[in-house]
């Protein structure tokens, strides 16, 4: 086998023959190689045996060059990079560290770990630590509060902040400022549209009773007072008539119909369903505004049927129904006027739905201590139970 010489005595070598200009084969003899040996290492280090020194000069030095150039392109290249990170992280707002964590983690693909870490002044470890510790704990239960929430606003887009917090608070446990900040983050807010006002007709010759509830919207008890009232929903086939019952105590919608015609009849049926729900005993007020379908003959003789004392509103004073009237307002701004109705029946339908669905069982109410009016009623029943 051939000898083996080490790195320094090949380097020797190459030495005497590039820059002392010696010839190879004077070289080879006094260092006692072979002169094809010598060759090989001279093609390797890139001189080529028999050149003229100048020309080996030459290309050492090109080579030398090019290297160079190569550096130059690597450190360019680099720049433009730092340059256009510069950029982004100009573009982002970071609050916290893990927004920078969040930030590297997004990035690291096209600029190194170490890189952005340097321009973000924080530690490579700090980075590699919050990796790998993965999800916490506040953030799992935020992103689950989170998908509570987007569920509950698609189902009810026009429930506001506190009426989202009382359902979402069934499910889990939140506060008010954490549901207000994701609802910001995530741009969720209330769908509501104004409702328009109508007018009440009030020009008849019928006899208008007192105003006994005088602006008191307060009850101690289900059934002793309850409100009603009438509005027109539009669709393809012409206005729909509606007339509700509200009970003051439960703020409970207890009677409903609907009509293609706005008479007498539409507001007695309401009642009847009102006081076959609720099975009133004696005491109870009825009030509402002067229209004619509540001054009538047949509504004030629906009333004496069943003991109600009637009161209506003074002329010219909408306030003195205003509850009534919320109703209606919640009604148009969360359901109504977000639809087009082809048919009535589509119409009393959706509303139908609204009323039994979501406004008496779901809908959080402010004056209930944001209960819906059903749990507010069962509540009731089961205290009533207890001090019987």
């Amino acid at each position: 086998m051939p000898p083996r010489y080490d790195d320094s005595f090949k380097s020797g070598a190459i030495k005497m023959v590039t820059e002392q200009g010696r010839p190879s084969k004077e070289v080879a003899a006094e260092l006692g190689i072979c002169v094809e040996t010598l060759k090989s290492w001279l093609k390797r280090a890139g001189f080529q045996p028999g050149a003229t020194d100048r020309q080996n000069r030459i290309d050492k030095r090109q080579r030398e060059l090019e290297a160079e150039i190569r550096s130059l392109r690597k450190q360019l290249a680099e720049k433009d990079e730092v340059i256009d990170v510069l950029k982004k992280i100009r573009r982002h707002i970071f609050e916290t560290i893990e927004d920078k964590y969040r930030f590297i983690d997004a990035n690291c693909s096209e600029v190194s770990v170490d890189k952005l870490c340097r321009l973000l002044e924080i530690s490579r470890s700090g980075y590699y630590a919050w990796k790998n510790r993965g999800v916490s704990a506040r953030k799992q239960h935020e992103q689950k509060l989170l998908r509570i929430l987007i569920s509950f606003h698609e189902r009810y887009p026009a429930a506001g902040l506190d009426a989202l917090v009382t359902m979402i608070r069934k499910e889990c446990p939140c506060s008010r400022n954490t549901v207000h900040r994701l609802m910001k983050l995530y741009n969720i807010h209330s769908i509501r549209k104004r409702a328009f006002r109508i007018t009440t007709n009030s020009n008849h010759n019928c006899a208008v009773s007192p105003n006994i509830l005088n602006r008191d919207f307060t009850a101690d008890k289900p059934n002793q007072k309850w409100v009603g009232d009438i509005t027109y929903i539009p669709t393809d086939e012409g206005w729909l008539y509606a007339a509700i019952v509200k009970d003051l105590c439960l703020k409970k919608i207890v009677g409903y119909s609907f009509s293609s015609h706005i008479d007498t009849n539409l507001t007695v049926t309401a009642l009847k369903m009102a006081v076959n729900r609720q099975k009133p005993q004696d005491n109870l007020i009825f009030h509402s505004d002067r229209g004619v379908q509540y001054a009538s003959a047949g509504y004030r003789e629906a009333l004496a049927e069943y003991n109600i004392t009637q009161s209506m509103s003074r002329k010219g004073e909408p306030y003195d129904n205003a509850v009534a009237e919320n109703f209606f307002s919640c009604l148009k701004c969360e359901l109504v006027h977000h639809k087009h109705y082809r048919t009535r029946s589509e119409a009393q339908a959706d509303i139908f739905a609204y009323i039994e669905a979501y406004y008496n069982s779901v809908r959080p109410q402010s004056a209930l201590n944001w209960l819906s009016p059903v749990e507010y009623e069962r509540l009731l029943s089961v205290y009533a139970a207890k001090v019987a």
